[in-house]
């Protein structure tokens, strides 16, 4: 009976920690828009910020969910907005990202990744769609900080909102 119970304690041990040496945590990220294609016809900037959380699957894996915040802001003059914005005049764009997120560290301070999901509309004519965001950033200090270069899409229907982003990102 004792030795099932050093064994149980041992496993229970191992299994914490292996989870405590986990390199996992909040991500919050605030980034800079530069709209391309359709977007550059009605928005000339952009401002956004993402909230996520990862953990680390491997020594360089790391996958997670990341929730956002993104508006383009109108350009004034007249003219309408893509027929899938429902067409009215041109108005600041705003979306919330709900995505699951992916990196991966080529070396220890350069990562590749990428959002995947839905971005909700929350303007008026404004439905939403397919967002995906791949990214490519430079950490310094392992996870703290980082400066990410990304590119947004949201596939509409009838249109694809696109954008390039310059982000800088802290982690907690």
């Amino acid at each position: 009976m004792k030795k099932i119970g050093v064994l149980i304690v041992f496993v229970l041990l191992s299994i914490t920690s292996s989870i405590a040496q986990q390199k996992q945590g909040v991500k919050l990220e605030g980034f800079f828009s530069f709209p391309l294609g359709d977007l550059s016809d009605v928005s000339v900037f952009g401002l956004g910020a993402d909230l996520g959380y990862v953990m680390d699957v491997s020594g360089k894996l790391q996958l997670g969910a990341v929730a956002g915040y993104q508006t383009f802001f109108g350009k004034s003059g007249s003219g309408n907005n893509p027929p899938a914005l429902g067409g009215v005049s041109k108005q600041d764009i705003q979306f919330v990202p709900l995505a699951a997120s992916a990196r991966y560290y080529v070396f220890d301070i350069l990562f590749v990744g990428t959002d995947l999901g839905y971005a909700v509309g929350l303007n008026t004519g404004n439905d939403g769609g397919f967002y995906y965001k791949p990214k490519v950033g430079i950490s310094f200090g392992y996870a703290s900080l980082a400066t990410v270069i990304s590119y947004t899409g949201v596939s509409l229907d009838g249109a694809n909102l696109n954008a390039i982003n310059l982000g800088f990102e802290v982690g907690f």
